[in-house]
């Protein structure tokens, strides 16, 4: 299964906040896309409420989960 995140991702890993964990983004964002989005939607939400649910684990500052435009293709047999 393809996962969602980049190859290599700007942040590779995030705190968070909610948790105290700091975790690798490919594993925050999954191979769901329905999923993904439903994220992105709350990651954006509770940024906008000042309360956000991740963090760059290097320097603390919230974080967005950024989509490409397209979305990844299946392998062949897959679809």
């Amino acid at each position: 299964m393809i996962n969602l995140a980049v190859e290599d991702p700007a942040i590779p890993e995030v705190l968070d906040r909610l948790t105290g964990i700091h975790e690798p983004v490919r594993n925050i964002i999954g191979i769901d896309y329905a999923r993904a989005i439903q994220l992105r939607m709350a990651v954006k939400d509770r940024q906008m409420q000042g309360t956000p649910l991740y963090a760059c684990s290097l320097c603390g500052v919230p974080v967005s989960l950024l989509m490409h435009r397209k979305r990844p293709t299946q392998p062949s047999g897959n679809r």
